[in-house]
């Protein structure tokens, strides 16, 4: 079957440009371009995060989408669908699609609904993940028949409808590469405390949001102060200013900069010619290794340094894919995809966007210190247990003077530290209740580096047992993802914890939460095989204590074989019975003896209906209603001239009967509509329906 159209919005080593209003709308230093709706003749105006706005050519003060109005949306530089009645923009993320601009291209401008519900797959569709439904709102422009609200479609003109069409873009919501590629904002600096200036005519709101209440406008020039960090919101980076007399609030970044910053403004763009150069003796491994948390994350991949940091929170792997090789080299992570495979060639473009330069083997002025630092963990001691949040110290010195600190559990990083006192808070919630290794890795000025290593044990059982113990009753309390114990071989778990990391995904483990999954753990999930010893080992840490028997000391069945599932019932239920259970002698326990079903009901069979005719070519009956697979015996009740009963359409043929062969049969194998009647008679005509 061919693949039909696949919104797959799930991006490897991609950042997702996010778009807001109606169309692309990004202000520049006059005025602001809209990709999306134009109109003819008088003004209607529509208001950007600039404070001046633009006009759109129309007569009406609110626009309607419709199929018409989507369909003018159909290039790849203007990509417009409809997805269960929503209409998205999607044209920027064209582009960025795993699958290539093709699979979405072939849908522009029209109903995109059954590719993203199946995936593009007919014959096995696919559900795309909570991930790709959250992505795909964030291209929302508005429901199919429903008018852009007045605040946004406002100002002069007449109330008469005229024909939409549409303006070709002229201006972009985010900065370009040279492939006319977009890639996402990116924050352009400034912090709490400095002084700014507005670029443009600005508005000024309540909240960092498009759809906030706008608290005023500040003319181009107007200085203000940052009053706190930024926010990522609506596709932009807002800042917190206050302006002075009473004027404060959240404003897009794109119009601020720093008060003594160099602006260069043309008529379709604001640049802040903000670049950062290559540090001193250039991307070395050294200068990455001072990036190593998942808050200022760069890695080396394929000689090449790039800084992830603001990816991700939205890898579909996972963080810690990428986490583990912060401030590190993670050509081998990403070039096999963390072992799964390899990564495709839309990820390999997408990951240009986050180049910082060439990695550089220059090996710097040899330094006359190579003395290394010396470090120390102060707390917690080595060898002992903890529990709870617990703060990890070091001190570290140096004659040269300590760069930082960096902390590390098993391997991954957890914070670098560049000031006294050195030190980091771990939840030990976060890790299993086994030993684990803690380092702290100071490095001095001259590039010298010095490890302090300790090991702990985690122990946060402190809950005691139920009363009566870890009975399988008391199990079977537990059987939720977010509250999943299992019984396996005697012993009580709880994975709830786990469950996130499980490499072979999470539903054999919460498939089976509240239950016995001895049989499953032991076979690897019934393929036969037996987990590695590394596998059991951290099993222990879950451990919560030995299985119980009841109250009345005798032990509980845990485990049980079945007969097979009966038939599906119409109250779409369908049983089965315990053939044997365990451990022997057992009683009680919960075995699983019912569950849901699809009844489907039996076909009905097929019905044959008789319509008499006679000499005239008058038909007993004119109006029939039948199921596919009925039929319709007509029969010659006073015998006369041949009649011949032709069928409009004539995918049912025609029937004679006379004298001799006076019964006839058409059966109906299709849904449709017919009409019959006899040639050259004047009598009635009949009506089939079949459904």
């Amino acid at each position: 079957m061919k693949k039909t159209v696949a919104l797959s919005i799930f991006l490897f080593w991609g950042f997702i440009t996010i778009l807001f209003a109606f169309g692309t709308i990004k202000g520049s230093g006059d005025s602001n371009a809209v990709t999306g709706i134009g109109l003819s003749s008088q003004n209607t105006q529509i208001p950007s995060e600039q404070g001046t706005v633009n006009s759109i050519a129309g007569d009406v003060p609110g626009a309607f989408l419709d199929k018409k109005i989507i369909a003018l949306h159909a290039r790849e530089d203007d990509c417009w669908v409809i997805i269960g009645g929503k209409v998205y923009n999607v044209t920027s993320y064209l582009p960025l699609h795993p699958g290539g601009v093709a699979t979405i291209l072939e849908a522009c401008g029209g109903d995109a609904t059954n590719g993203f519900n199946t995936k593009g797959y007919e014959t096995k569709p696919q559900e795309h993940s909570k991930f790709a439904h959250t992505l795909l709102s964030s291209f929302y422009v508005g429901d199919i028949g429903v008018a852009l609200p007045p605040s946004q479609a406002q100002g002069g003109g007449n109330t008469s409808t005229k024909p939409l069409s549409v303006s070709n873009p002229t201006a972009q919501e985010t900065p370009t590469n040279n492939n006319n590629q977009a890639y996402p904002q990116t924050f352009n600096g400034v912090a709490s405390g400095d002084t700014v200036k507005s670029s443009a005519s600005l508005r000024v709101r309540a909240t960092p949001s498009t759809s906030g209440n706008q608290v005023g406008t500040v003319s181009s020039g107007t200085t203000g102060t940052v009053t706190g960090a930024p926010v990522y919101a609506d596709g932009y980076w807002w800042v917190s200013v206050d302006f002075g007399g009473g004027m404060k609030g959240w404003s897009v970044q794109d119009y601020i900069t720093s008060a003594s910053a160099n602006i260069s403004t043309n008529t379709t763009t604001t640049t802040t010619t903000t670049s950062t150069p290559p540090p001193t003796g250039g991307y070395t491994a050294a200068t990455v290794a001072q990036h190593s948390t998942a808050s200022d994350c760069w890695l080396i991949i394929s000689g090449n340094v790039y800084d992830l940091t603001q990816y991700i929170p939205f890898h579909p792997g996972g963080q810690s894919q990428i986490t583990q090789y912060c401030g590190a080299d993670g050509t081998a992570g990403f070039n096999n995809r963390g072992g799964t495979g390899s990564h495709s060639t839309s990820a390999q473009n997408q990951l240009a966007n986050y180049l910082l330069g060439a990695f550089s083997t220059t090996t710097p002025p040899p330094s006359s210190d190579t003395t290394p630092p010396t470090v120390s963990i102060t707390s917690p001691s080595d060898g002992s247990t903890i529990s709870g949040t617990v703060t990890v110290s070091a001190t570290a010195s140096d004659a040269s003077g300590i760069l930082n600190v960096v902390f590390k559990v098993d391997g991954m990083s957890v914070k670098t530290d560049t000031s006294v006192p050195y030190n980091t808070s771990i939840d030990t919630a976060t890790y299993s209740n086994a030993s684990h290794t803690i380092t702290a890795t100071a490095s001095d000025i001259a590039g010298n580096t010095q490890t302090a290593t300790i090991t702990v044990t985690v122990n946060n059982q402190s809950t005691p047992p139920p009363t009566g113990g870890y009975t399988a009753a008391t199990v079977a309390q537990h059987s939720t993802a977010s509250d999943c114990w299992l019984i396996i071989s005697g012993n009580v778990y709880d994975l709830t914890q786990y469950i996130p990391f499980h490499p072979g995904g999470q539903n054999p483990i919460t498939s089976r939460c509240g239950t016995d999954g001895t049989t499953f753990f032991n076979t690897n999930g019934g393929g036969g095989h037996n987990h590695s010893t590394s596998a059991r080992s951290q099993l222990a840490g879950y451990l919560l204590g030995p299985l119980s028997t009841d109250g009345g000391g005798a032990t509980q069945c845990t485990a049980f074989t079945y007969s097979s599932w009966g038939t599906c019932q119409p109250d779409g239920t369908q049983t089965r019975t315990v053939l044997t259970s365990s451990p022997s002698g057992c009683t009680g326990g919960s075995p699983i003896t019912t569950q849901s079903c699809t009844y489907t009901p039996p076909p009905e069979t097929p019905q044959t209906y008789t319509v008499d005719v006679n000499s005239s070519g008058d038909f007993s009956q004119t109006s029939l209603t039948l199921n596919v697979g009925d039929s319709i015996k007509f029969v010659y009740t006073n015998p006369g001239d041949e009649v011949d009963i032709r069928f409009t359409p004539t995918t049912i043929s025609s029937l004679k009967l006379d004298g001799e062969y006076t019964q006839g049969t058409r059966t109906f194998s299709t849904a449709g509509t017919w009409t019959f009647k006899v040639k050259d008679k004047n009598g009635n005509t009949g009506t089939v329906a079949v459904q």
